[in-house]
This record gives C-alpha cells, sequence and structure tokens, in this order.
C-alpha cells in the first residue's frame, strides 16, 4: 500500500493556548512505504501542556528517520516495535518529571501514535485521544479512553449514558511526564484502503456516531479528508466545544494512487515523501 496524510488543529474559541501537537510523515524504502500520525494532548490544568506534548512529538520524529529505516530494512517487528517506541515514551516521560522537578512544575502529555507498513497498522496509546479505523463508510474505534470514568464504566458501575456526562471523563489514570506510564501496545491488519483518524478528546467529544465515516468516505484523498476534518472543526465550534481540537489521518492507498511528491533526506535509499509538525511552543 502507500499512503498519503491530512491533519488539522484548532486552538478553540476560548483556551488561551493550544496544547496539542501532532506529526504527519511517511516515508519510501525500496518498494515499501510507512507512515507514522502521533497526536499528543498536553494536560490543560498542568503548567507547559503545550511543551509536554511538543516534546513527545518531537521524539517519535527522530525515531523516524533514525530508526524507521533499520526495522523496514529487516522487516517490520511488532516486537522490536513495541520496545522503541515504548522507550521513547519512558525517556520523554523522565525528562518531563526532571524539567518540572527543576522548575517547580507538573506537566504532562497524553500520546497516541499510528504507524501504517505493510498492510498493519500499529498503535500505542496512552491516555485519552483516539484511534479509529474508517473503512467502507464506516467507523472503528481501536483504543479505549483511560480515564476514571471509562475505568468505572468497564467495571459496570456507571452506565454508558452516565459516561457521557461524567466529570470523572477528565481523570486521565496515565499520562507521560506525571507517576509512571505503561502505554498499550497492539496491532490490526488493514482491511484495504481506509484511513486511520488519530484525535484528541477535544475533538471527538462533540462529533456525533457516523459523522468521522462522513468526513472520511471512500474514494480516500487527502484534500477530501483535510475539508471533512475542517468542517467537523468548526461544527464542534458550533456546539460549544471549548478545548483544543485536532486530528490527524492516515491513508491507506492502493499502489495505482500516486504519493506525494519526495521531499528527500533521512537514510540513504530511505525518502521522505511527507513530513508535518504542529507543536505550539513559540
Amino acid at each position: 500500500m502507500i499512503y498519503q496524510a491530512a491533519g488539522c488543529t484548532d486552538q478553540g474559541a476560548v483556551r488561551r493556548s493550544n496544547q496539542d501537537s501532532y506529526i504527519l510523515k511517511v516515508a519510501q524504502l525500496g518498494g515499501m512505504q510507512a507512515a507514522l500520525a502521533v497526536v499528543c494532548d498536553g494536560l490543560g490544568g498542568l503548567a507547559q501542556g503545550e511543551l509536554a506534548s511538543a516534546e513527545m512529538v518531537r521524539g517519535f520524529g527522530a525515531w523516524f528517520h533514525s530508526q524507521l529505516p533499520g526495522l523496514m530494512r529487516s522487516g517490520l517487528d511488532g516486537r522490536a516495535l513495541s520496545a522503541q517506541w515504548n522507550g521513547i515514551v519512558q525517556e520523554v516521560h523522565s525528562r518531563l518529571r526532571a524539567y518540572g522537578e527543576r522548575n517547580g512544575l507538573m506537566l504532562g502529555t497524553t500520546v497516541t501514535a499510528a504507524l501504517a507498513a505493510g498492510g498493519t497498522c500499529y498503535l500505542l496509546h496512552a491516555g485519552d485521544c483516539r484511534a479509529y479505523l474508517l473503512y467502507g463508510g464506516q467507523e472503528f474505534r481501536m483504543t479505549e479512553d483511560q480515564t476514571l470514568a471509562a475505568r468505572e464504566f468497564h467495571a459496570g458501575r456507571i452506565t454508558e449514558q452516565e459516561l457521557k456526562s461524567d466529570s470523572r471523563q477528565h481523570i486521565l489514570l496515565q499520562c507521560a511526564g506525571v507517576g509512571e506510564v505503561s502505554p498499550v501496545f497492539s496491532s490490526v491488519q488493514l482491511p484495504g484502503e481506509c484511513a486511520i483518524l488519530l484525535c484528541s478528546d477535544g475533538f471527538y467529544h462533540e462529533i456525533q456516531p457516523g459523522e468521522l465515516a462522513w468526513a472520511a468516505s471512500p474514494p480516500y484523498r487527502a484534500e477530501q479528508i483535510q475539508a471533512g476534518l475542517q468542517a467537523l472543526v468548526q461544527a464542534c465550534r458550533r456546539r460549544g466545544e471549548e478545548d483544543n481540537m485536532t486530528a490527524a489521518a492516515l491513508l491507506c492507498l492502493q499502489p495505482d494512487c500516486i504519493p506525494t511528491a519526495p521531499m528527500g533526506g533521512g537514510d540513504q535509499g530511505f525518502r521522505v515523501l511527507l513530513d508535518e509538525t504542529r507543536i505550539h511552543t513559540d
């Protein structure tokens, strides 16, 4: 398969800063392409959440250029990828905690990452951003929110209706930079032409069932999905969403589609086709 990508982020009507960050990267090595999307949501109630989310996406961005070429040459292995990604999260987690201790701050970030390559999507998840598979006009959620309210729901102590309005939706069970973090790693076979969507909680709070599939319905093209995501951001604003909103999509396409033009750089023979980073630390 080959890959395109689209993303958007919005500060929202009320927030004074955008603490979300994301990256989208596509590369080719020989006849194989790989695409990475990462969405991180800095904790709004903690100091310098935008710094925390930026550090995490930078860590994954550096990995894409330094480690992914070797994995692609040797054949992508889920265990090796899981170990490398967990290493990124733990390193950034330690740096954020040390920075916070030196400066009398508490800062943290969620992280959800997806790598599409060789017909497989690999996922890492810690926090309450989400990953969806959009396929055949339908949407399938691939991650579980790691919040206190979600834990109560899965334990049968609150109903699905109660979950929607439970204030404990905002209490994270884990995030990088605070306490301990143990990301969940998983993989799924891609069903054919589809889209993988990562989004922050501000983006999905006001989304109605079926709207994600509408924004990313076949035929999958980056321009179409870009416009669909931006339309959903505006819809969420009209519905009263006040949080930062971020969405990043990977489009998994058949090889007869034309990929993004190569940009060069990276490991010899490893061509970067798309490289987009959005952070808000300036």
